[in-house]
């Protein structure tokens, strides 16, 4: 299942940025970057364990939905 990533994550994105409004997105999701996706799992950047822990326990749920919007499915993300 071949991506371009930047213009997947950036699809991604653009729904969570609609969900979450600007100011939220500007603090938890503008240092994200998606670095890599199968057909099993997502795996996204992050630059801290603390922007890791708050998006998983306040927007797993918006980013299940925004990429399943975008390919198809819902895919497990994890967090580097």
């Amino acid at each position: 299942m071949p991506f371009d990533l930047t213009n997947l994550w950036n699809k991604i994105l653009e729904y969570i940025k609609q969900e979450i409004g600007e100011q939220a997105f500007e603090n938890w999701f503008t240092q994200t970057k998606l670095i890599s996706v199968s057909d099993e799992i997502m795996v996204v950047e992050v630059p801290s364990n603390f922007l890791k822990d708050w998006i998983h326990d306040h927007y797993r749920d918006i980013m299940n939905i925004a990429i399943l919007k975008t390919i198809g499915k819902v895919l497990p993300v994890k967090f580097e």
